[in-house]
């Protein structure tokens, strides 16, 4: 009987533990270390009663090789203050594979931590409605007041992504008819969860959900009406959605701006990228930073080392006359990183750091394909598409959150199949 109860004890801190980090992540970033806490109490717990056992995972440890790339790239380090900053905010590479390698051997409900992003979304949301309502008492312009950082409390990238795995794990509930999770409730979260994405004005965030909505309406198609209708469709949809996009006003000046910057690019990227003592849009600032980036990574294969980024860009863009974006801060940093997630990691660790990250996700994308776990396809998609825009790991909220997803379903994965076997 006692050890009935410790078992039901252990899975249920272990759940709530789950819901609790996820919970922080989205509303107060700063304070996750809490829920870490006690989850690694409740891992002790469960070693000390047998329903935890340590397992090395393929997809765990090569977040843990990652940490380990870029620790190796310290040797090479002009900054060591930059540096020590860096291996200080990617620590959860190592501190979150490590705690999910101490697999339950209960099964892993995923609606307590599904429930704790969308509280949490909730409770920023409101907070950010709260912030907005604020700015537009002093300025009176609605649309600016409600959309991008002043309705979002943390990045609007990164609100966006988390925003869109809540939408995907609330739906990945309805549709497996977890207790409560039918009523009228979720559809009304659902279309709140949509509305603030699309406030975050997030133009990748948004993008990826509308490639995703589009791929799960044309697949039901083939599936369930007529392949010659989904061939029809696939050749109509993108031109309705173009047009959709190009009549809505604020994302019509914005694809404007984007598409003028990037025919500007292509006719001479030489001369796009140099200094002309002009302002840039973010656009235009994208471009010449993947640029430097590209530059900058052909002259060093093997990266220049943890935390040399910001300096060898600064020299990059003073070379083509970008001054004002070359000028470095107090913390020795520029005020922009190269935007791109894959160049941030192949300039600043090589190739072959670049190989481990995406050796990583190559093999979370097989665990979800062999398992069927869609979920976690979703977030590893969803981390790699945004990575094309936004250098996505270089702060430590969105380095924890893809961590402890990525992690999790993993861990999930793994518990599934072999409870199936």
């Amino acid at each position: 009987m006692e050890l009935i109860k410790n078992k039901v004890t252990i899975a249920l801190s272990y759940q709530l533990s789950l819901g609790l980090i996820a919970l922080l992540m989205a509303f107060l970033p700063k304070m996750v270390v809490l829920g870490f806490i006690f989850m690694f109490a409740s891992i002790i717990f469960g070693i000390k009663n047998k329903q935890v056992k340590f397992h090395v995972d393929s997809v765990l440890l090569s977040f843990t090789l990652l940490y380990v790339a870029y620790l190796i790239g310290c040797i090479f380090t002009d900054n060591a203050d930059a540096a020590g900053k860096y291996l200080e905010y990617k620590l959860s590479f190592i501190l979150v594979p490590l705690l999910f390698s101490f697999r339950p051997k209960f099964n892993v409900n995923l609606a307590f931590p599904i429930i704790g992003l969308s509280i949490g979304i909730m409770a920023s949301s409101l907070l950010g409605i709260l912030k907005a309502i604020s700015i537009y008492s002093e300025t009176k312009i609605a649309f600016t007041s409600f959309t991008s950082s002043n309705i979002c409390i943390d990045h609007p990238t990164y609100f966006a992504a988390m925003t869109t795995v809540s939408i995907a794990g609330i739906w990945f509930l309805h549709k497996n008819k977890f207790a409560g999770f039918t009523g009228n409730w979720v559809f009304i979260y659902l279309v709140f969860a949509l509305c603030m994405l699309c406030l975050s004005y997030a133009m990748a965030g948004i993008l990826f959900l509308l490639l995703v909505t589009s791929w799960i309406i044309l697949r039901w198609i083939y599936t369930k009406i007529n392949r010659w209708f989904f061939l029809s469709l696939l050749i109509i949809f993108p031109i309705l959605l173009f047009f959709s996009i190009t009549n809505v006003s604020g994302f019509k000046d914005e694809l404007t701006n984007s598409m003028e910057a990037l025919k500007s690019f292509a006719t001479d990227p030489n001369k796009f990228v140099e200094g002309k003592n002009e302002a840039l849009s973010g656009d235009q600032v994208r471009l010449v930073m993947w640029t430097v980036s590209v530059n900058a990574w052909s002259k060093n294969p093997w990266g220049v080392g943890t935390g040399n980024v910001d300096e060898c860009l600064s020299r990059e863009l003073k070379r083509i006359g970008q001054n004002e974006l070359a000028t470095l801060g107090d913390n020795r940093e520029i005020r922009y990183n190269p935007h791109n997630q894959f160049l941030q990691i192949g300039l600043e660790i090589g190739f072959l750091g670049l190989f481990i990250f995406l050796y990583g996700m190559i093999s979370a994308v097989r665990r979800g394909l062999t398992s069927k776990n869609w979920f976690l396809i979703l977030i590893v998609s969803c981390l790699l598409f945004n990575s094309l825009f936004e250098s996505m790991l270089q702060r430590q909220t969105g380095i924890v959150f893809f961590t402890f997803w990525i992690c999790l379903l993993s861990v999930h994965s793994n518990l599934t199949r072999e409870q199936s076997e």
